[in-house]
């Protein structure tokens, strides 16, 4: 069975981003709560628990309906877990493995809650299992214990899935956890003896022999004129969003490297350089062997502090507290940065590495150049502002990406 989704950008905010603008009058970053008003997780009502009466298809599947952030950071769709469904609005991450629900018996409730909560009570399928257990994802601190229910996305049923149902969440040390979300939808790579895989609809998936492919495909929008983005579960994007001949990709093989302090069961290759322009302002060789982490929890490209601070002052940038924006009107006129990973060439255009994004026609960009938490060790992270331009395909049997030009992009890979 294939699955397409149109790619939710859900509602966000950011805790770091509440500075000051100096000047009211000019282009200012779309940050949250400037002017000391509510923030727009305050704004924001919960997603009606309902069908809705028409939906997008792909290759005659059924897709969920999209929502369009402005900050154009979070992707995001919604699944069910239950009888009657449950729906709950879940960022893709595809670099964890286990399935957290929020419950609603939490006797101390984290800030802001979830929109939506798991009430055991409420669903014909559920079966008690009572073991305790904890997680960790996106430096989120959860315990509870598992409960079996049927997981649904789209028209991909899986019965019986154990999951953690969270009583406690601890979103202290998080980035995003200030932004309108309930959980992950985790994709992260199958590993066949992995120790929670109990709690993995990907194993599930995979075990059972659900799909068709053990593959997905993701296309994103890069911004709000580009359309919904797709989720394609067990099979491949449509043809027509391909800028050519959808079977000639490049297609990036993964690492089994390890370095301290960086996840082991990630999507992950070599990386080798990064230069902007022509080289002769910033050709930067890494000397050592250099992770580079996908990730879609955040846009963000992660580099280096020396490296994304150089990065940042030759496209012009400006910092607006802990982010950089650039003028989007300058985007024509600025570099392309090349980065080649395991041999492999990937052109960013502006376009590419700037978060264009839009409140109410008021256009700003972000550089999505910023500084790694992981500066020192090894890694670079290449967040969902380097995955945008191409359409991919993550191969969880063959542990490999491949990368096709999006039509509407204006990247290169060679």
């Amino acid at each position: 069975m294939k699955l397409s989704l149109p790619v939710i950008h859900a509602l966000q905010t950011s805790r770091f981003g509440t500075s000051i603008v100096p000047n009211p009058a000019s282009q200012s970053p779309l940050l949250p709560n400037l002017d000391g008003g509510p923030k727009y997780s305050e704004q924001i009502q919960p997603i009606p628990i309902f069908e809705a009466s028409e939906k997008a298809v792909s290759y005659g599947v059924p897709a969920e309906e999209v929502q369009q952030d402005t900050l154009n950071w979070c992707l995001t769709v919604r699944i069910t877990v239950g009888a009657p469904p449950q729906i709950f609005n879940a960022i893709i991450d595809i670099n964890s493995t286990d399935l957290i629900i929020p419950s609603i018996n939490r006797p101390r409730r984290n800030k802001p809650p979830p929109l939506h909560s798991y009430n055991s009570s409420a669903s014909l399928t559920y079966i008690p299992n009572g073991t305790n257990v904890t997680s960790n994802p996106f430096q989120i601190k959860t315990s509870g214990s598992l409960s079996q229910d049927v997981f649904e996305i789209s028209e991909i049923v899986v019965k019986n899935l154990l999951f953690e149902e969270a009583t406690f969440i601890d979103t202290e040390d998080c980035w995003i956890c200030d932004r309108i979300h309930d959980t992950f939808l985790p994709l992260g790579p199958y590993n066949a003896t992995g120790s929670r895989n109990f709690m993995s609809p990907v194993a599930a998936l995979i075990q059972q022999r659900i799909l068709d492919e053990n593959i997905f495909s993701l296309r994103l929008s890069r911004s709000h004129r580009d359309g919904p983005g797709q989720l394609v579960i067990g099979g491949r994007v449509e043809d027509s969003f391909f800028d050519g001949n959808p079977d000639e990709y490049v297609e990036i093989p993964t690492t089994d490297l390890t370095i301290d302090h960086a996840d082991t069961e990630t999507w992950k290759t070599l990386v080798q350089s990064l230069t902007l322009g022509d080289g002769s302002s910033i050709h930067h060789e890494f000397d050592q062997p250099t992770l580079a982490i996908f990730q879609t929890t955040l846009p963000f490209i992660g580099l280096p502090l020396s490296l994304s601070n150089h990065l940042n002052a030759l496209i012009e940038s400006e910092h607006w507290g802990s982010f950089s924006f650039v003028d989007c009107a300058k985007r024509p006129t600025l570099p392309n940065v090349t980065i080649v990973l395991a041999g492999r060439s990937f052109i960013l255009t502006p376009y590419d590495y700037t978060i264009e994004q839009d409140e109410s026609g008021r256009i700003s960009c972000m550089s999505a150049f910023f500084p790694t938490t992981l500066d020192g060790t090894g890694v670079i992270e290449l967040g969902s502002a380097f995955i945008k331009p191409w359409i991919t395909v993550w191969d969880w049997e063959r542990r490999n990406i491949k990368c096709e030009t999006y039509i509407s992009a204006k990247s290169e890979i060679s």
